[in-house]
């Protein structure tokens, strides 16, 4: 008989006892008597016929001796005194995570408790005012508005529906910033009694996820399928080499009559950033779009190579979609083409931007033309031919008004004197702009339907212009153009001609972000959704409680990933960088 010892700190002691039990079980030999020590020692010391004890598929050998071991002594007490300590080390942090676990429980058990009194105390409070409603059936507005702030609180929100609105319509409506909000907030909050602040107000990181969830409730809400949907698209572009395809919508039944689109007209479709773009991935945008709304009967984009080229494989698989050219994009490109084969304009934006680095820093700082953008500059042509326009009227005026309005006349004369020798020109290229202009309000505010184009006809001619050649031809193409898109709409159908929605609300969204608008891509992105469309208390209401921060993250996670700030942070993050600065310190000592 020889004897097994084994420790119970590495197997408990029952299941020593089960395996002794089934050994002679399964060996059908006699089972002798076993002695287990006291419970203190935790060591089971019992009496076989065997050196292996087998149970089931485990086999457990005797442990080895120092015999058995070929390296020295010393390395196995090293060895084994460092795969102690090694233990000891994850023992400390499995306590420390217990501990750490057991306060987490305690204080989600505290806020649970915290929940559930301030649960029980809003109850009573509605009680309360409705027992008071009760009695008195003249009761006070102020009564009446403190019922709807109890009835609008959230499950699992600090914040109710109002508190949130409010911040939010800060943010969308009266364009102030995120923090700036929060301001607004807290100061009407400690100026004036408002049973809706009662709570306090919002942090900036707190409205920021609101505002996300509500963009995405919006942009994943689901849309009514209809063939009178109108698709307004278009890229966004900042710093790095993404790019976000956008993509508004309207039925033609909910076209507003007699003014332009307003972000609340609209509803967001599509919000997909991309890498790269081609003709080929905006047709599949477009289809993948096309299962939330169905075949639109109109998609309005500029001329773009791979938007156009999208939208024309879209159209060829889709016989009842087509394609209209945005108005704005149109009449600057019509702009273009005559402005850019008439030297004398060349010669006056070179003239305006040599005056404006002249007088900018000058007494006749505020005469300065307007700065023109490298991007897109035959769209903002008003401004430069409104500059041009206005000066020359004060170079001709006298000298004497010129002096009231506390101007050198010497110098007005030297800074702003060659606009003289462009008073033809001037005349010129404002017949131009009040003919595109025109255009674009027409199309803007009546849409495009048969016959436009007489109608559009009629309207210039009755603003009486000085015609030249230049300014003739002008109006034919414009009229051509109408006429161009006026075939595509059906009898008694007006069809969108104008995508400046989509350009204004680009423009928002970079005022949202501010400063981080030059540094690509941030999460902020999913604010572009939620400034469109109507946002009401049940909007609020559905988007907090179905949109959860996680889904937020997920999307960010999947879309954008990483923005151009943390790739800088991670590209320019050194671990020995303290180590090299002191280094470069001792070498100079």
């Amino acid at each position: 008989m020889k004897i097994v010892i084994a420790t119970a700190a590495t197997v408990p002691v029952c299941a020593f006892k089960r395996c002794h039990s089934l050994f002679f079980q399964k060996t059908e030999q006699p089972q002798p008597r076993c002695s287990y020590d006291a419970p203190k020692t935790r060591d089971i010391i019992f009496m076989l016929s065997a050196d292996v004890l087998i149970t089931h598929e485990y086999k457990m050998e005797k442990p080895r001796m120092e015999s058995d071991y070929k390296s020295p002594l010393k390395k196995l007490v090293r060895f084994f005194e460092k795969s102690r300590d090694k233990w000891k080390v994850r023992a400390l942090k499995s306590s420390e995570d217990i501990i750490r676990f057991k306060n987490r429980i305690k204080f989600l058990e505290s806020s649970k408790a915290k929940v559930f009194s301030e649960n029980k105390a809003l109850k009573e409070k509605i009680s309360l005012i409705e027992e008071e409603l009760k009695k008195n059936n003249n009761s006070h507005p102020n009564t009446t508005k403190q019922i709807k702030s109890v009835e609008q609180s959230l499950l699992s929100h600090r914040y109710n529906v109002t508190t949130i609105l409010s911040w939010i319509l800060l943010v969308t409506k009266a364009s102030s910033s995120l923090r700036s909000a929060s301001r607004i907030m807290k100061i009407f909050s400690d100026q004036f009694s408002i049973p809706q602040f009662d709570l306090g107000t919002p942090a900036w990181a707190t409205g920021r996820l609101w505002l996300m969830r509500l963009g995405y409730y919006k942009l994943y809400a689901e849309k009514e399928k209809a063939d009178d949907w109108i698709w307004i698209i278009d890229h966004s572009t900042q710093t790095g080499e993404e790019k976000c395809l956008v993509i508004l919508g309207i039925r033609l039944c909910n076209l507003p009559a007699g003014r332009a689109l307003r972000c609340d007209d609209v509803e967001p479709i599509e919000l997909i950033p991309v890498k790269k773009s081609n003709g080929d991935i905006v047709y599949t945008q477009l289809e993948t779009a096309k299962n939330k709304t169905g075949t639109p009967r109109a998609i309005i984009g500029d001329y773009g190579s791979d938007i156009k080229s999208g939208i024309e494989q879209f159209c060829a698989a889709h016989k009842e979609t087509c394609y209209i050219y945005d108005v704005k994009h149109k009449m600057a490109s019509l702009l273009k083409r005559v402005l850019t084969k008439d030297c004398q304009w060349e010669l006056f934006i070179n003239l305006a931007t040599k005056t404006k680095q002249q007088v900018q820093q000058t007494s006749l700082a505020c005469l300065a033309p307007p700065k023109q953008r490298s991007k897109a500059r035959y769209m903002n042509t008003e401004y430069l031919l409104d500059w041009g326009t206005n000066a020359l009227k004060l170079l001709n005026s006298s000298e004497d008004e010129i002096r009231k309005k506390e101007f050198d006349v010497d110098k007005v004369k030297e800074k702003l004197g060659w606009l003289l020798e462009f008073k033809d020109d001037l005349e010129r290229w404002n017949t131009i702009l009040s003919i595109a202009t025109t255009a674009e309000d027409f199309i803007r505010k009546e849409c495009i339907y048969n016959d436009a184009d007489i109608d559009l006809l009629k309207k210039i001619d009755s603003l009486k212009l000085n015609g030249n050649p230049t300014s003739d031809k002008f109006r034919q193409d414009v009229i051509e153009y109408v006429r161009s898109e006026a075939v595509k709409a059906h009898p008694n159908e007006k069809l969108l001609g104008s995508s400046e929605i989509i350009e204004s609300l680009f423009g928002k969204q970079k005022f949202i972000e501010k400063e981080q608008s030059k540094s690509g891509f941030t999460g902020l992105l999913l604010a572009l959704p939620a400034l469109v469309s109507k946002t009401t208390d049940e909007v609020i209401r559905n988007a907090m409680e179905s949109t959860p921060v996680k889904k937020v993250l997920e999307w960010y996670k999947d879309n954008i990933k990483s923005s151009v700030q943390s790739k800088r942070k991670k590209a320019f993050y050194f671990s020995n960088q303290t180590e090299q600065n002191l280094d470069r310190i001792a070498k100079v000592t």
